[in-house]
């Protein structure tokens, strides 16, 4: 049986873009917010959700944990 797990798309900033993926963002990616589409499976959206402190948003979490700052407060 063949498994794929849902996707969902996020906005994050250009940072933490760059962050993942080592590039920068394309125009095209740019979304109604200001910030970049990008798309991660649910797993990943509970961890980052899960990292994240009180006032972080995801592109806040992504950059601290790129910056290998993952620990508490």
């Amino acid at each position: 049986m063949l498994h794929t797990m849902a996707m969902v798309t996020i906005s994050i900033s250009a940072e933490a873009y760059r962050a993942i993926t080592g590039g920068s963002p394309e125009p095209s990616l740019r979304d109604d917010r200001g910030g970049y589409r990008f798309i991660v499976d649910h797993k990943t959206l509970d961890r980052l959700t899960a990292a994240r402190r009180p006032g972080e948003s995801y592109s806040d979490v992504i950059v601290r944990l790129a910056k290998g700052d993952g620990g508490e407060e």
